[in-house]
């Protein structure tokens, strides 16, 4: 029996100006997706689901579980036999717009990866860990999948000619900021969520939002917070997810008037909301209070995290 578990870190997706093409990982927050690999049981080949962490809404069919289903994918194409055991313990809270989806699929590719003679690299890996995104949420979206692998900020472009592949670019992780994340305690499933939206949208929307876009890379690579802050607009999404999210217009109003906030946006396609924020004790302290007031008074629940940027995605921390 070899055995390994891997850390797969939640993420931030679209970040108000790259819808499905943008996204970053986060430090801290996270899924362990453990995989057990017997080689010599006698005529068995199966996957096994066995721990879920008590999560009733995680389903434990492996043709219905996306840490299962990428997990298979990449067993059944290097024609691996016997039988493995696939733990799953959710750190990143499910339909919350932070990739937990993602998150188990990287997790348990990259976890059988470390069990292979011959590894494969994260690159290889990413068509795996993207069957099982797609189990889920209805489609190959790499805004999650590709920074909860690679870590970091990553651009995905979609291929432009017919059969053309998408190509991912790592862009510069902003220096001395944080992201405040909170989430209420209202669940969004991704798939529903992308039904709902309009894509019958004016031009002068499209301009508005490639500027700002065009902007924000401006910012990334000169590491310019105000030039963040200015761009940091999602003119197309919020308007139709953020009614959806308890309070956000009402704490999106209360952070951009705050001295050394950067940024707030839906993380995802919700219920999570980020704040890029100076990495300063005192301000997110003082920020973290005001904006937890702000949910008890509405007698809404609400989690909330800070989370400095991961530059390094999913990685092995076990085995034997």
């Amino acid at each position: 029996m070899k055995k390994a578990t891997a850390w797969a870190p939640a993420t931030t997706a679209n970040v108000n100006v790259g819808f499905d093409i943008l996204g970053y990982s986060l430090a801290s927050v996270g899924d362990l997706i453990t995989v057990e690999w017997d080689e010599n049981t006698s005529g068995r080949d199966e996957i096994i689901l066995k721990t879920l962490n008590n999560h009733t809404s995680i389903s434990d069919q492996v043709l219905k579980n996306t840490a299962s289903v990428s997990l298979l994918s990449m067993k059944n194409d290097l024609k691996l036999s016997g039988t493995f055991y696939l733990s799953i313990e959710k750190g990143i809270p499910v339909s919350a717009g932070l990739g937990g989806s993602a998150a188990s699929a990287v997790g348990s590719v990259v976890a059988l990866n470390a069990l292979l003679e011959q590894p494969l690299t994260k690159t290889q890996l990413l068509k795996y860990a993207l069957d099982g995104e797609q189990a889920v949420s209805g489609g190959r979206h790499k805004d999650n999948v590709v920074p909860c692998l690679m870590g970091g900020f990553n651009l995905v472009v979609p291929g432009v000619q017919p059969n053309q592949e998408d190509s991912i670019h790592p862009l510069p992780t902003p220096e001395g900021l944080a992201s405040l994340l909170f989430t209420p305690d209202v669940a969004i499933k991704t798939s529903e969520s992308r039904d709902q939206l309009n894509d019958n949208l004016p031009l002068k929307d499209h301009t508005k939002q490639l500027a700002c876009s065009m902007l924000f890379m401006a910012g990334l690579y000169e590491n310019n917070h105000e030039k963040l802050r200015n761009s940091l607009q999602d003119i197309i999404i919020e308007p139709q997810r953020g009614p959806t999210i308890p309070l956000y217009f009402e704490i999106k109003d209360y952070c951009l008037n705050q001295n050394g906030v950067v940024g707030f946006g839906i993380s995802g396609s919700g219920s999570s909301v980020f704040i890029w924020l100076k990495n300063e004790k005192q301000l997110i302290s003082r920020i973290s209070e005001e904006i937890l007031t702000m949910f008890e008074q509405n007698k809404i629940k609400t989690q909330h995290r800070l989370c400095e940027f991961d530059n390094e995605g999913a990685k092995i921390i076990g085995m034997s």
